[in-house]
């Protein structure tokens, strides 16, 4: 099967010959090998392989008229890790899945296991579930992350791991938290300025709010406004809300 090997590292090939009977043969038998593809992977008289490219390879070994394949995958180096998420405009109260995969200088998706990537947010507010994460042996680490409970705050995310000699690093996209779900009404601006049998100088303004109190932008919730004065209703309006916001035109 495919063999894994970053490009600037070498492996040996480990081989035997055998009889027809599939027994060892033993003595001096020469080798021979060859590459399919020598900008990918060389294969040395003495059987060490060496990664030189991205791409794939198959490595020939020949001894008389008897002859075996092996195939070798090469990864360039990662210099880089991606970061995505889940979405970029959680709403309040929500989450986010946030993945780091290492890359190369093509961005082709590249392994690099065992590594402790460490996460850091640009805005103060914010949590992630853990601080770290480990890297798969594909290269990625994932993590949950919990953004600002306040619709309009803007953060990015970075990723940065333990390599040595040096870290490899790379940033999320802005993730913006969104409103929630509507979830209360707030009255902004009461009745006033009413004279006898005209409507009032200043209308009603309702907001639809979420749990933490941001104004639902995205709602168009039907409203029922109800003035009363004394106990005595004086006026009953619906109106629908435009971008979270419910105005009564003729309290």
């Amino acid at each position: 099967g495919a063999r894994p090997l970053v490009a600037g590292s070498s492996t040996p090939v480990r081989y035997a010959v055998r009889d027809a009977q599939w027994g060892d043969v033993t003595g001096c038998v020469p080798v021979t090998f060859s590459s399919s593809a020598t900008s990918v992977a060389t294969v040395s008289s003495d059987g060490l392989i060496s990664g030189l490219g991205g791409g794939s390879a198959t490595l020939t070994a020949r001894s008389g008229t008897a002859s075996a394949t092996i195939g070798v995958t090469v990864e360039l180096p990662a210099v880089a890790y991606r970061v995505t998420a889940s979405t970029l405009a959680p709403a309040a109260g929500g989450s986010v899945v946030l993945t780091a995969q290492a890359i190369d200088a093509n961005g082709t998706p590249v392994s690099r296991p065992n590594r402790t990537v460490t996460w850091t947010k640009a805005h103060p507010a914010g949590s992630f579930a853990s601080p770290t994460s480990p890297t798969s042996a594909p290269g990625e680490a994932s993590v949950v992350f919990v953004p600002h409970t306040v619709a309009g705050t803007a953060t990015t995310v970075t990723a940065t791991d333990d390599g040595v000699p040096a870290a490899l690093t790379g940033s999320s996209p802005t993730i913006t938290t969104a409103p929630g779900a509507a979830a209360a009404l707030v009255l902004a601006t009461g009745a006033s300025g009413a004279s006898s049998g005209a409507p009032f100088a200043t209308q009603p303004v309702v907001l639809v709010r979420d749990a933490f109190g941001n104004t639902v932008t995205g709602s168009t919730a039907t409203v029922t406004l109800t003035v009363s004065t004394g106990g005595t209703v004086v006026g009953t309006s619906t109106v629908n809300a435009v971008a979270g916001v419910a105005t009564c035109p003729h309290a």
